[in-house]
């Protein structure tokens, strides 16, 4: 094989990349835009109650990735049954995941309605900042219900290369959001002010509505993984071994991810309100480029994982190589673009401090620059997930960011005055190590295998 049938795809393989990817790219984008969008109308309340929301979602978004975890886990064996045509098998494994999403739902459900306030006080000392966060999880905390059935079904949809449907309900549930958030934030067209509380409830509001629209779609599309509640034990004790194992490794994989964010924001909180601004501001800027890790991971899970579950194993590894040389390509676009972007940070968000802006501004223009070694290295994850091989994803994500990244930027946190900027950029330099990890990992090849065969 020549380099260029190695890393090339023909016209048809680029054809399905991008029937793929776009779809899940676009519904990445509206979701970004509007956390940009509902960012910029909690920064017109100040520092301050920024900061706070910014806070309450660190944890939140650990549930967030908790969720996504055990539905990627089922979402594999989803995907290889499709292609090993086996739909019974399909059916159980959602039933598997929702039962298990709602198991991982509990604790955090219980730790945000009774202690909002040590979740916050773990990132911030400030009274304010503490405060603004406990409003916002009054209402946030209802959201972790309709959220846990929504991940489940859009995961499954995803899974069976249907990447446009999801996008129905998202996209109406962020209207839905962001018109309630007009209304309850600060008190338009007669409705209440009620500051970051109002964007709680729109959230809860655009949740029911997402997962209204989920229910009825697979309920008249008849998806071959679609089941009824009355069958939801209905499995094999050994399918359900198997996918609880990867479920264990990927959602503990996403835990320790999304922990190990929350443990970054707090060593960056010890800069300042400003710092935690600015950090809120350059993360929601650098999600609408993020989008591509989202359209990437579909593409593989089709053009990786079902064929996997066919036991075309040759193409599964063509297929890999390629996706590889693809996700480098439009990484550096989007990085490129991403670090232009950031001159707009200061014309976007008006009502942040000038610090913060400036802040802001260089955080973006680091992650831009180092847009490519993230993509790289989360192209070679999305594989190894295809494949099954959950415990060296586990290995290569969460294990590197706690045996190096945290402890890294830990230490100059604490034992140096270095700013927010100069502690991210040391940070953000880890993925340049990681490189040779993953490729290393890669190239085992323990993600080539069909993991239906048990």
């Amino acid at each position: 094989m020549t380099l260029k049938e190695k890393y090339f795809g023909d016209k048809d393989f680029y054809s399905n990349v991008l029937r793929l990817a776009i779809p899940m790219m676009f519904q990445g984008l509206l979701v970004s835009l509007s956390g940009l969008i509902d960012n910029l109308m909690v920064a017109g309340l100040g520092d301050s109650f920024l900061s706070g929301v910014a806070a309450a979602n660190r944890f939140y978004m650990i549930f967030n990735f908790a969720i996504m975890g055990v539905a990627l886990a089922s979402g594999i064996f989803i995907g290889q049954y499709l292609g090993a045509k086996k739909p019974e098998k399909m059916k159980e494994s959602f039933r598997i995941s929702i039962i298990l999403g709602y198991i991982l739902m509990i604790p955090f459900f219980i730790a945000v309605l009774f202690f909002p306030e040590n979740i916050l006080g773990f990132f911030t000392k400030d009274a304010m900042v503490i405060q603004s966060g406990v409003d916002y999880y009054k209402a946030i905390v209802w959201t972790m219900i309709p959220l846990t059935t929504s991940i489940t079904i859009a995961t499954a949809i995803r899974s069976t290369g249907d990447t446009k449907t999801p996008i129905i309900a998202s996209s109406i549930g962020i209207g839905v959001n962001l018109f309630f958030n007009y209304l309850l934030i600060y008190g338009n067209l007669g409705f209440p002010a009620l500051g970051v509380y109002g964007s709680a409830i729109a959230t809860l509001i655009s949740r029911i509505v997402e997962v209204s629209i989920l229910l009825y779609i697979v309920s008249i599309k008849h998806f071959d993984f679609a089941t009824k509640i009355k069958e939801i034990f209905h499995f094999d004790y050994k399918l359900f071994k198997l996918i609880s194992k990867n479920a264990i490794n990927i959602a503990g994989n996403e835990i320790l991810w999304a922990s190990s964010m929350a443990f970054l924001m707090k060593f960056y909180s010890t800069r300042g309100p400003a710092a935690m601004s600015a950090y809120s501001i350059a993360g929601s800027v650098s999600d609408i480029f993020f989008v591509l890790f989202g359209g990437m991971s579909a593409a593989t899970t089709v053009l990786v994982g079902h064929k996997l579950g066919a036991n075309k194993f040759d193409e599964a590894k063509q297929n890999g190589y390629r996706l590889i040389f693809l996700s480098l390509g439009m990484a550096i676009v989007f990085g490129v673009t991403m670090f232009l972007v950031s001159n707009l940070v200061p014309i976007i968000y008006t009502d942040v401090s000038a610090e913060a802006q400036d802040i802001a501004k260089s955080l973006i223009r680091i992650i831009g620059a180092l847009f490519w070694t993230y993509m790289y290295n989360l192209q070679i994850l999305f594989m190894l997930r295809a494949g099954g091989d959950s415990f060296s994803a586990f290995v290569m994500d969460s294990g590197f960011m706690w045996l190096i990244n945290i402890p890294v930027v830990g230490l100059f946190t604490y034992y140096t005055d270095f700013p927010i900027v100069y502690l991210y950029f040391i940070g953000q330099m880890t993925d340049v190590v990681k490189l040779s990890v993953s490729t290393w990992v890669f190239k085992k090849e323990l993600w080539v295998k069909n993991v239906t065969e048990f």
